[in-house]
């Protein structure tokens, strides 16, 4: 496929329009040409396409699942084919066991478009049906590779991960241990990982019990306002001095959650 003329875009703030024409016309052209790969099995988007909640801030989440194992090399081929379309520069590469994950900026996109890319060896995935918050927006599927029966969290499952949470709680004394030192990024870095994240865990497991690993992702959308604003000021943080009262605050709240869960 040759140049679609793309680069001719420069998406300015705001012109909502433009942005979304040129993901579209970058969506169109890499469907076009997926679909004429053999080693492609199906392709669907995630995220705000998949929701239909795109806007001019939306990355572009495509996932590709392959016939063959050889992800490196189509790696090298999708990326061709990407500059063919318009340019890009590719800002991550992680390659792990039958799952290679690419990250791309479209060149000259303000705000940058981000395009996430997701190749899977011979799997797709498997969803709750009508799940509001988790659904793919299938582009094709030539063979099946997506099911819409995933089961719910058992009370094994749950009473596991809670246990699990109770145990990293309980390590909020680093916490203190680095405020008495002074050590401010140290007690900042554990009372995020040791603290907020338990709490935000334990209040998705209540408000969005299918997806208790979301942690922060799109949780503005999925609190009740006056928990995501409690949750909001235990991020405001002025200085050192105030995260011994955050701490405090978060630990209450954690416990009352436990409480009644």
């Amino acid at each position: 496929m040759g140049p679609t003329g793309l680069s001719a875009y420069h998406v300015k703030t705001g012109d909502t329009g433009v942005s979304l024409k040129l993901r579209e016309s970058l969506l169109q052209g890499l469907e076009q040409w997926l679909q004429q790969q053999p080693e492609v099995n199906a392709v669907w988007l995630e995220g705000a396409d998949a929701r239909n909640a795109v806007d001019q801030w939306s990355d572009i989440d495509c996932c590709i699942s392959l016939c063959q194992p050889k992800l490196t090399d189509f790696a090298a081929k999708f990326q061709t084919a990407l500059m063919s379309i318009c340019p890009a520069e590719q800002l991550e590469y992680q390659s792990q066991d039958h799952r290679v994950h690419l990250v791309y900026e479209i060149t000259g996109t303000t705000p940058p478009l981000l395009l996430d890319i997701d190749l899977l060896f011979k799997t797709g995935d498997t969803f709750y049906p009508d799940d509001p918050i988790e659904l793919p927006r299938v582009l094709f599927e030539k063979s099946p590779q997506l099911t819409f029966n995933r089961s719910e969290l058992t009370d094994h499952e749950i009473d596991s991960l809670l246990t699990q949470l109770d145990g990293q709680i309980q390590q909020a004394s680093r916490v203190r241990k680095y405020l008495q030192r002074n050590s401010h990024i140290e007690a900042f870095a554990y009372y995020e990982k040791f603290v907020l994240k338990p709490l935000i865990t334990l209040l998705r497991l209540r408000h969005t019990p299918r997806h208790p690993d979301y942690y922060i992702v799109h949780i503005s959308d999925h609190l009740p306002v006056a928990e995501k604003t409690a949750l909001e000021a235990l991020y405001y943080l002025s200085g050192p001095e105030q995260l011994q009262q955050k701490l405090d605050e978060a630990l209450d709240w954690y416990q009352q959650l436990r409480s009644s869960s």
